[in-house]
């Protein structure tokens, strides 16, 4: 198993040393806690389980009570005395970086199995490139996505617990975020086939046991929202900006210590008598220091209103 200590070790003393180099490792990670969900559902139906502490009564059983279980001998207090090592299987990175001191990157082909369960062929084209095969063969391989047992419960994401389902996968968040990190530095030298690692999809998103979608799919949609969302954002900031150049654009420019309408904005054929007559029926106040009228101040404060209400509209996150 990936997961033993001792077995590159023991590799290499097995196999002869002019092999080593020529060597290739494919590997299939699974998002931990649905790995962990699995690897309850075998041993109960097998009725097989490794560590005595799960053999007890509700663990045996209930996965609820199987993870809380593993939660518990995860803490480093408790690491010495469980015989449970469910946890640190779901530790990938620190098992890879075990495996590289032994052995080069570009033998390792390391895949997300989400990728092999939803883009079957395209998968499959990478794994028989890289292990030198034609490939062709596989084409109409079946690959069944569900366990077929009989006379046992088969759990599923949608069986946990929410708050259960929760905790294990942020117990697991920081070992994911190691992993993707470790990946991303020796991309460099991983073999030709080797993709850049998609993240794990959120198990905990599988509440109601439906085919979860692809990392391709969540990112589309994501990507989908967020354009909508900025899209009726920038149309009703055009909106509210058009309303207001409409209303100013009603009123003709004015110059300074002029009123509502001053010289510059005179009607047409408006005669010099009634032009004065409306200067002077224009009410007007000293305010801040300045001359101002009770049109310039509705104005402004419809424009204030405008100005904040534009202000107002909630950016959408990521667009800056």
């Amino acid at each position: 198993y990936m997961r033993v200590k001792e077995a590159p070790a023991r590799l290499i003393e097995t196999l002869p040393r002019a092999l080593l180099p020529h060597l290739k490792f494919l590997v299939a990670l699974r998002e931990p806690v649905s790995r962990d969900l699995s690897w309850f559902n075998h041993q109960q139906t097998t009725n097989h389980f490794y560590c005595a502490e799960y053999r007890k009564l509700p663990a045996a059983k209930d996965y609820n009570a199987n993870a809380n279980l593993t939660l518990s001998c995860m803490r480093e207090e408790r690491q010495q005395e469980c015989c449970a090592k469910s946890g640190e299987t779901g530790m990938y990175a620190q098992q890879l970086q075990r495996w590289f001191s032994y052995f080069r990157r570009d033998q390792f082909l390391i895949i997300n199995s989400e990728t092999l369960k939803y883009n079957k062929t395209d998968t499959l084209q990478r794994i028989a490139s890289f292990l030198g095969a034609s490939g062709s063969e596989w084409n109409n391989l079946s690959m069944p996505q569900k366990n077929i047992v009989s006379g046992n419960r088969v759990w599923t994401i949608a069986n946990m617990h929410p708050e259960v389902c929760a905790r294990m996968r942020d117990k697991f968040a920081l070992a994911n975020h190691n992993l993707y990190k470790l990946l991303a530095t020796s991309a460099p030298h991983a073999p030709k086939e080797q993709m850049p690692f998609p993240p794990f999809l959120d198990p905990c998103t599988n509440a109601k046991n439906e085919k979860m979608p692809t990392r391709l799919q969540i990112a589309a949609k994501k990507q989908v929202d967020r354009m909508n969302l900025l899209r009726a954002w920038e149309l009703q900031k055009r909106r509210l900006q058009r309303n207001q150049n409409t209303m100013q654009g009603h009123d003709p420019p004015r110059s300074a210590g002029v009123g509502e309408e001053g010289t510059k904005g005179a009607r047409k054929g408006e005669s010099k008598e009634a032009r004065e007559r409306r200067r002077e029926s224009t009410t007007e106040r000293v305010q801040d220091g300045g001359m101002e009228t009770e049109g310039e101040r509705k104005r402004e404060g419809k424009s204030d209103i405008h100005k904040a209400q534009i202000l107002s509209l909630p950016l959408p996150s990521g667009t800056l």
